[in-house]
This record gives structure tokens, C-alpha cells and sequence, in this order.
């Protein structure tokens, strides 16, 4: 388990689970604006749903591969799910109506949200695959 967590993979779906706890905490504390008046529960559900995955996948190294690969798609999931959830915002801030701006809390929520899904992926791409390995032996 040590040498699962001490390899570039396991450093960087630590980042990645990291990434997705801070997005999800911010995302509950100031996902609620004047465009978007609740928070969306498949963001929530998707990231809380994706750092166990992530957890597993260091604890677990027989399908760690799989397990990551998982992460990544509850990730990429929690992102898009963020994006429809705040597409009116986005889009007033493209059309430039009122003059509001990008806040700094979803600014970090997004590249949060990037980095998570981005990372487990590398992650899971940088994992050796050990179903595979134990076939070839």
C-alpha cells in the first residue's frame, strides 16, 4: 500500500482527491448566487461519490487502475454537472449585461473541478495494470 501512495500515480490521485474535497467544500459554501439559487445535487452527489473511488484506488492496488478510472468519470461528471448548474452565470458574465465578473470562490471551484478529473485521469493512465500483468506471468 506504502509503494501504491509513494508512486507518481498515487501522488497525483492524492492531488486529485485533494482537489475534489476543496471543490465540493466550496462549492457547498458559495455555490449559492443570485443565478444559481440552489446548490445542484448531482455535483454533490458525483464528487462525493468520486473521492471514495479515489480513496480505494490507493488502499485497493489489485484494481487500482479500474478503480481510478472510475474516479475520473465521477469527476469529469461532477464538472459537467457544474458547468449546466452555472451556465446562467457564465452566460451573463459572456454577454456582459450588468457588469458582473467572474467571483474569485467559483474561479477556484473550476479549476478545482479541472485539476480533479484532469489528475485522476493521468493518474489512472500512469497506473500499471496489475489484472494485466498477472495474465502475462
Amino acid at each position: 500500500m506504502i509503494k501504491n501512495i509513494k508512486s507518481l500515480s498515487g501522488i497525483l490521485m492524492i492531488i486529485s482527491i485533494v482537489a475534489s474535497i476543496t471543490a465540493l467544500i466550496l462549492y457547498i459554501l458559495t455555490g449559492v448566487t443570485p443565478f444559481t439559487p440552489k446548490l445542484s445535487t448531482p455535483v454533490i452527489i458525483f464528487l462525493s461519490i468520486g473521492i471514495p473511488f479515489g480513496i480505494a484506488s490507493i488502499l485497493i492496488p489489485k484494481f487500482s487502475k479500474q478503480i481510478k478510472y472510475l474516479a475520473y468519470i465521477m469527476f469529469l461528471f461532477a464538472f459537467l454537472m457544474f458547468v449546466v448548474a452555472e451556465i446562467t452565470y457564465i452566460a451573463n458574465i459572456f454577454v456582459a449585461i450588468d457588469g458582473t465578473s467572474f467571483s474569485a470562490s467559483f474561479i477556484i471551484t473550476f479549476i478545482m473541478l479541472i485539476a480533479s478529473f484532469v489528475l485522476a485521469l493521468i493518474s489512472g493512465n500512469k497506473e500499471e495494470d496489475r489484472l494485466e500483468r498477472k495474465e502475462d506471468e
